[in-house]
């Protein structure tokens, strides 16, 4: 996940409650999600990476004919 303002890394402080804190590791901006939007970006994210490395191989098939 990144930070909205800089783009950073985000670092997860923890969980209190049903909040999910985060804070950026270049601009020490803070965030906090419910544990819900938390997880519906972490899968979100997943889904993303795996399409990227689909599209990767994809491609060096086709540059290695």
């Amino acid at each position: 996940m990144f930070c909205e303002i800089c783009n950073g890394t985000l670092n997860l402080l923890g969980i209190l409650g049903n909040k999910v804190h985060f804070n950026c590791q270049n601009c020490g901006m803070e965030e906090s999600l419910t544990k819900d939007e938390a997880e519906e970006l972490f899968n979100n994210a997943q889904k993303e990476e795996k399409r990227t490395k689909d599209m990767f191989q994809e491609l060096a098939k086709k540059l290695s004919k």
